[in-house]
């Protein structure tokens, strides 16, 4: 695994337990480390970063305000999804999504 797909998949993790906003600050504050790095690398954790805390939330339902708010407003309209509903799509589509993310970074850099 390249050095983007760990940053990838740490920033998603993170996402899913502490939010997603949270979690690009908590990276945004460790990019600072990669700043005297080659230009290929340093794009390549910012580019890891947010597609980690963009896509990652999407496996639970506390990952991402946005999420909570969509199943507030779909509830409301009498359509029910349960977060163990949410749960098992997330499991299922989001690690592929992520790896796909990963390697495109990596092929693109």
């Amino acid at each position: 695994m390249s050095d983007d797909t760990y940053g990838t998949v740490g920033s998603a993790l993170g996402t899913n337990l502490i939010n997603n906003v949270p979690m690009a600050i908590v990276m945004n504050s460790a990019l600072v480390s990669v700043q005297h790095a080659a230009p290929a690398t340093r794009n390549g954790f910012v580019a890891a970063t947010i597609f980690g805390c963009d896509l990652g939330p999407n496996i639970t339902t506390v990952g991402s305000l946005a999420t909570i708010i969509w199943l507030l407003i779909l509830r409301q309209r009498d359509a029910d999804v349960s977060g163990l509903d949410y749960f098992k799509v997330g499991v299922v589509v989001t690690p592929l999504m992520l790896l796909a993310g990963a390697c495109t970074i990596w092929l693109c850099l």
